[in-house]
């Protein structure tokens, strides 16, 4: 901790102080150095001492998304003591050396911001009123919010590409606005995880960020709705040009008393539009609430619903737990912002031994049903990738250079850039070896039994990521490794399969999905960095399957782990982390 205030900074990090200073709802602030959260998180563990608190926060991994540049999204919840969870949350997002991050503990809500030098503004909100966090309006036109989609089917993933944008005032208020575009997203992604609702099933990604010109907020957060949907705004030409199939504008007004606001009952696509005070987006998770609304989710029965009831299950859950009431993310109208919980209501779902959810309370069944329709909004192919190049090379062949060719699609329009690197062990890859869309691999040092791990991640112009991994296998010369096979090329592309590895860090167990582009004999397992197998799942698939396997992991080790999917000629290999 640091013995630094306010009069030790001077330029931008006494902007950057100032800035969060001026925050609506910010209570108190302090300067905090040596957090050492780069280690921390790697460890999968988080410490966090608030001053004038002997108490010292801790936080384990739930899931953990990290880029080979350095850049990470964590997520974790409170641990008390190694075997019993607490009733916090961390959720934190590192872009290019700078931190940003949300965390409550049984008594407050904070946030913490990098300013350079190791060190950090430490953030602690208010926490009184009763003020709504949201509201949600009937829709003006029924004929425009009614008119809806089918249902699409969920033999693939359905992935909703979100555009957010800013006014004037939002960002003059924001520290760092792309961070913290970004850390909302992750946020979300996270509570969809906690939920079971895993990213075959819904992922949130950014279609854009960008400043809306021109609009000028007032004083009513429902004119200023008004305003966002009108046909004549410029938020529905951007909403075209990048194909978002949702909109979410952060503003600074006067919200009326409510944190954000969305027009529909949804889903329409008239109806996917929010407003989110940029100070309650990420620390009471106002941004994922309002998303849900323009997915139809709802809050509780005559809770500032307007005209529109909840009716079958989509409404959120509350219960008594460790002394409080905790309330699930749709929950509006919270005594204590920090008691709502980074969870969608699910009965599957179980916290500290309650069930978060019943037949009538389950947000993420509704999510899930809804997720195709609402990806359909804007039809535009979701970013991927693959690897072609031989999974096994003899020994006679090792001479010759390999090469490999990366394959992307979707993302929207824009040039892709590449980033390749190799592992050994198959986690800790190598700096940078190529940024095109080919890899050449010098192999004449590897021997018989060798693997190399092979990662290539690629970056549309939108700034959407996607990661395809390859394995080659180094093997003594047989008649089939010999015989020259023809080189895969994009036509080929069908022939792949994909797979998640959810959640990840696991533990207990780990969720395989298995899309299969074609009929064959798969095998799914999980193995140690020295090669061991501890679970082999054999299966047949056929054209276009989807298949779920899962995993037991409670009987394991901390550690990493790898994920080794077979199918026909293919192989793909990721990492996950297990901790207990």
């Amino acid at each position: 901790m640091s013995d630094l205030t306010k009069t030790d900074l001077t330029g931008s990090k006494l902007v950057s102080f100032e800035k969060l200073e001026s925050g609506d709802y910010a209570d108190a602030l302090w300067i905090v150095e040596d957090l050492d959260f780069m280690q921390q998180a790697a460890d999968g563990y988080l410490k966090i001492k608030v001053p004038g608190n002997d108490t010292i926060h801790s936080y384990k991994a739930k899931f953990v998304e990290a880029e080979p540049n350095g850049n990470m999204a964590w997520f974790g919840e409170s641990l008390v003591s190694p075997d019993h969870w607490g009733y916090g949350y961390a959720s934190f997002i590192i872009q290019d050396g700078d931190l940003l991050g949300h965390f409550t503990t049984e008594t407050g809500a904070y946030s913490l911001h990098s300013i350079g030098d190791g060190q950090y503004v430490l953030v602690e909100y208010e926490d009184d009123g009763v003020a709504p966090i949201c509201g949600m309006q009937a829709p003006n036109d029924e004929d425009e919010h009614d008119n809806q989609p089918p249902t699409q089917d969920r033999s693939s993933n359905c992935d909703v590409k979100v555009l957010v944008l800013y006014t004037s005032a939002a960002l003059s208020k924001a520290e760092n606005i792309d961070l913290g575009v970004k850390g909302f997203i992750a946020q979300a992604n996270h509570i969809l995880r906690n939920s079971q609702i895993y990213h075959q099933a819904l992922t949130f990604f950014l279609a854009g960020h960008e400043l809306l010109p021109g609009f000028v907020e007032s004083n009513s957060i429902g004119f200023d709705l008004e305003e966002l949907t009108a046909s004549t705004s410029l938020a529905h030409a951007r909403r075209d040009a990048l194909n978002a199939d949702c909109v979410v504008l952060l503003t600074d007004g006067d919200c009326d008393n409510a944190l954000g606001l969305t027009p529909s009952c949804g889903p329409s696509v008239g109806g996917s539009f929010s407003i989110v005070q940029i100070d309650a987006a990420g620390p009471w998770k106002t941004f994922t609430h309002e998303l849900a609304h323009q997915f139809g989710c709802k809050h509780s029965t005559g809770n500032s619903n307007g005209a529109c009831e909840p009716v079958s299950f989509e409404q959120p859950h509350w219960f008594r737990c460790g002394g409080r009431d905790r309330y699930t993310v749709m929950e509006a109208g919270i005594p204590k912002k920090k008691d709502r919980i980074s969870y969608f209501s699910n009965p599957s779902v179980n916290y500290h031994g309650h069930d978060l959810g019943t037949a009538t309370r389950d947000n993420a069944a509704w999510l899930r049903a809804m997720a195709c329709t609402v990806s359909g909004y804007r039809i535009s192919e979701d970013m991927s990738a693959y690897i072609y190049g031989e999974s096994q090379v003899c020994m006679s062949k090792i001479i010759d250079p390999a090469i490999f060719v990366a394959i992307a699609n979707g993302g929207g329009p824009g040039p892709y850039t590449y980033a390749w690197q190799t592992a050994i062990n198959g986690y800790t890859f190598s700096p940078i070896l190529s940024t095109t869309h080919v890899l050449t691999l010098d192999l004449s040092s590897k021997q018989p039994g060798d693997v190399v791990f092979i990662r290539v991640t690629v970056t549309s112009a939108y700034q959407q990521v996607v990661f395809a991994y390859f394995s080659v296998f180094i093997i003594e010369d047989t008649p089939e490794c010999l015989y020259t096979k023809p080189l895969q090329t994009k036509e080929t592309l069908k022939d792949a399969f994909s797979f998640q590895a959810q959640p990840n860090p696991a533990d207990k167990e780990v969720n395989v999905v298995l899309n299969a582009k074609e009929s064959s004999l798969a095998t799914i397992e999980l193995l140690n960095l020295i090669g061991q197998v501890f679970s082999s799942t054999s299966l047949k698939t056929k054209f276009n399957e989807r298949v779920e396997v899962s995993i037991k992991t409670s009987d394991l080790p901390t550690g990493t782990y790898l994920i080794r999917v077979t199918s026909g000629d293919n192989t793909e290999v990721k990492k996950v982390t297990i901790v207990h």
